[in-house]
């Protein structure tokens, strides 16, 4: 059972680093607001 737990844990994983690409959407937005003041 423990060698079925490793492989469905992987997948997972997998799954968060897609979520990650949002993330870079978040610092282009940033340097617009210092353009303002």
């Amino acid at each position: 059972d423990g060698t079925s737990a490793t492989p469905d844990t992987y997948v997972p994983s997998a799954s968060t680093t897609t979520q990650q690409p949002p993330v870079t959407v978040v610092p282009t937005a940033p340097p617009p607001s210092p353009l303002p003041p």
